[in-house]
């Protein structure tokens, strides 16, 4: 790239943990490998964020990233909200909570992926890119 160009993003990442170190990991990770990363600290800041874009219409982001247990509203209370009203970009859920009854239910309500903590960074940035990629 020469001097003063600037990349183009692959595309917008809203990342919703209320755990300050691995928001900050995520939001990195991501931002590295060419993402605009929007950091949001627990479930009412996220939906707060997600309505002010329904009022606006849009910028909408490419993928959405949501911690399962936050703060208020979780991220399955998200999600929910989002597919009620017919939002279909995708959504990636994580937690360190994990079971399978929680994955059926997220994947039922329309969760993309279903990540366990510990995190593989580099799994969540490859699937925030074949779920960019298949936009």
């Amino acid at each position: 790239m020469a001097d003063g160009e600037r990349a183009v993003p692959r595309g917008n990442v809203v990342v919703a943990e209320d755990d300050l170190e691995m928001r900050r990991l995520m939001a990195h990770r991501l931002r590295a490998r060419g993402f605009h990363v929007d950091e949001v600290v627990n479930g009412h800041e996220f939906d707060a964020y997600l309505r002010k874009l329904e009022r606006k219409g849009g910028p909408w982001p490419d993928v959405l990233i949501s911690d399962l247990r936050m703060p208020g509203l979780n991220g399955m209370d998200v999600l929910r909200r989002l597919r009620g009203s017919d939002w279909s970009t995708p959504f990636v859920l994580i937690s360190a909570f994990v079971d399978l009854q929680t994955c059926e239910e997220a994947l039922r309500l329309g969760a993309d992926r279903v990540f366990s903590k510990p995190l593989d960074l580099d799994e969540l940035c490859m699937a925030t890119e074949d779920l960019v990629g298949s936009l």
